[in-house]
């Protein structure tokens, strides 16, 4: 299948491994849309049974089912020999990214029910001390009058964050899809 390897899904071959990149993920999207299969999901190995099955539970036209299995199974040419296609949906088709979101719904109703309410912990970030001390520090030289040091203790507050990026009790999942790509997240203290 060297000829349908060019397209936006097949970018990335390293099958959804985990990028270790701070808090990112990249590469293709471990899915098995609930049917029990655990395979990189892009355009070119999307399992045909797997999305009829899926089309059947809405669609009740056997005539356009048929005619969207025929479409799966067309095969392609390669060096002039017919090669049949035994997964993924046709190269270039304007189908193509359609089916590949049919397919992907039930991840993203997975994702979005199940997999970022249970991630999820914490309302917001605590508070880091270093930034509440400056800020009462800040409060005292105020009330005092000594306006002179203020200057320079205003810039260091402006150059420290708010919240304590590396607080246990916080994290959250983030989830991006297009078409066949995405991009899940996660913010909180650390990997694991």
């Amino acid at each position: 299948m060297a000829g349908r390897s060019r397209g936006r899904g097949s970018a990335d071959r390293r099958g959804g491994e985990w990028d270790p990149s701070p808090r990112s993920l990249r590469g293709g999207i471990e899915a098995g849309c609930g049917t029990g299969h655990h395979e990189s999901v892009s355009l070119d190995n999307i399992d045909h049974v797997t999305l009829l099955s899926i089309l059947r539970e809405k669609v009740h036209d056997n005539r356009f089912l048929i005619l969207i299995e025929d479409l799966l199974k067309a095969g392609y040419l390669e060096q002039w020999a017919y090669q049949p296609t035994l997964s993924g949906t046709p190269q270039g088709g304007i189908i193509s990214p359609l089916l590949a979101n049919i397919y992907l719904d039930r991840l993203d109703r997975y994702v979005e029910q199940t997999l970022i309410p249970g991630f999820t912990r914490g309302n917001q970030k605590r508070p880091r001390p270093e930034y509440r001390r400056l800020r009462e520090r800040i409060g005292r030289l105020e009330r005092k009058g000594d306006i002179e040091n203020i200057d320079g203790l205003y810039d260091q507050l402006r150059a420290m964050p708010i919240r304590d990026g590396f607080d246990p009790n916080y994290r959250r999942l983030r989830y991006a899809r297009y078409a066949d790509d995405c991009a899940p997240g996660n913010v909180c203290s650390r990997w694991g």
